[in-house]
Formats: structure tokens, sequence, C-alpha cells
């Protein structure tokens, strides 16, 4: 699997979990996530405004990190595509030479932050893999519908607020550990997101 097909694989995951948050049976009212049933995800303690990036996601990195990531600049930016208005704004960076990606979504659709990707997953969604963790405080979960680590690939989801997640996923090859560059990659777009 190429980097293009897995970053579009990764945005298609996303689609299937905004699916899955906002699917109902026939005359039934959609299921909606209470504040009172977080489906066990952790509350946001230190919430990020992430408002001035959904029409620019590429600017979530900047050049120096992009260069500290080994990835190249611009990224490729996604907000018009039907997955963009489905799940969230996403932006996509290669390094050509070394034929590895990175991506940054937003979920601007789960309104429910993190408790929604909790929800999904004991719903059966996310049977790929599933590891709660934290990034510099902020509640997260590399996880997938599909396994892909031993092919150099991994996902991370991020709490940003209690009403936003955002996805990062790293590919970079087969035999590659993808799972703690996608974890540099997310605290690094926590610091642009936060700013000096």
């Amino acid at each position: 699997m190429t980097s293009w097909t897995r970053a579009f694989t990764t945005l298609g995951a996303l689609t299937l979990f905004v699916a899955a948050c906002s699917h109902r049976e026939q005359g039934m009212p959609l299921a909606v996530t209470s504040a009172t049933n977080r489906h066990g995800a952790p509350a946001v303690a230190n919430a990020v405004d992430a408002s001035r990036f959904l029409t620019q996601p590429c600017a979530a990195l900047t050049s120096s990190q992009l260069q500290t990531l080994r990835l190249d600049s611009p990224g490729v930016p996604d907000t018009n595509s039907s997955t963009a208005h489905y799940s969230g704004p996403a932006c996509t960076w290669y390094n050509q030479g070394a034929l590895t990606s990175g991506l940054l979504a937003f979920g601007t659709t789960n309104k429910n932050g993190l408790a929604d990707i909790y929800r999904a997953h004991e719903d059966g969604w996310f049977s790929g893999y599933w590891v709660e963790t934290t990034v510099d405080g902020y509640p997260a979960v590399f996880t997938s519908i599909a396994d892909g680590r031993r092919q150099g690939f991994c996902s991370l989801i991020t709490g940003i607020s209690d009403t936003m997640t955002m996805l990062v996923s790293r590919d970079l090859g087969v035999g590659q550990d993808a799972c703690e560059p996608a974890r540099q990659t997310t605290l690094l777009i926590l610091k642009t997101l936060r700013g000096p």
C-alpha cells in the first residue's frame, strides 16, 4: 500500500467513524452522547481553540517543525472534498524522497469529541488496535479500523476539546515504528495550535 493510499485510507476511516456516530435506523431518533455518558473517554482539561486552522489545516505545522519531522513543505490541504465536508478539514504532507507521509484531520463533525470515538470503539468500529494514552496532558488513543503498524502506519486520535478531536497518522513504510512519530507530530501540532 502506498503512502498516498494509506493517507486516503485514514481519511476513509474517519469518514466511517463519523458515519458510525451519526447512524440511525429508519424512523429512530439520532443517538446523542450525553454529558454524563462519555463512554469512558477522559474530559479535556485545557481545551485548544483550533478554529483558525480549520480553513488552513496545513498551517498547523510550521516549516521548521516539518523539517524536524522530515516532511516536505507545503502540505496538501483538503477542505472542500466530500470527505472534508463529512468529517473535517485535513492536510497531508509527504517526503517524496523517503516515500513517507503524515496526515492531520480535524474531527469537526463528531460533536462530542473523544466521547464519540470511545462510543464508536464500543460499537466495534476500531477493531484494528486500541491503545489509550495522553499527549502533553491531552487524552488520546492510538487506533484504527485495521492494524497497519507492522507496515509502518499508525494513527493517533487526540481530544483537543470536549467537542473536537484531531487525527494524526504517520506512514513510514514496512518495518518502521510509526506510532512514536505520530505522537511527536501531535505534540508539535498542539504547540502550534496553542500558540506562543
